[in-house]
């Protein structure tokens, strides 16, 4: 499916799927963690395709949830996914605000962030 991509695109994938699973924990919500999980690792899949993030969630059965929060609406996922992107970024001041969404959890990202980080890289591909 993505033999024609870099290998850090796939990383970037697992590790932002091991990262949503992860923060699940700390924001009270670990029965969704599978869910956050393959938001994570679909949330990527634009690129891989070369199609919209939009159809390629149309043709597979995910939640309402993950499908709102990929696709830009507003809810929960989205505010794990936001955290996620500012991270990634290093922008700061868009973490505090999206953790601030998630009761205040900006203390346990790193240690989340690093876990994914490893997890994903331990991974043969």
């Amino acid at each position: 499916m993505a033999g024609d991509k870099p290998p850090e695109l796939i990383r970037t994938a697992l590790t932002r799927a091991f990262f949503c699973e992860a923060i699940s924990q700390p924001i009270g919500i670990p029965a969704q963690g599978p869910d956050l999980f393959l938001m994570g690792l679909l949330s990527v899949t634009d690129a891989l395709l070369d199609r919209p993030i939009d159809q390629v969630l149309s043709t597979l059965p995910v939640s309402a949830d993950l499908r709102t929060a990929v696709c830009g609406g507003a809810n929960r996922f989205r505010d794990v996914y936001d955290t996620l992107l500012a991270y990634e970024r290093a922008d700061w001041p868009a973490v505090a605000g999206a953790s601030a969404r998630l009761a205040q959890i900006e203390n346990a990202i790193p240690d989340c962030y690093q876990f994914a980080a490893t997890r994903a890289s331990a991974l043969p591909f």
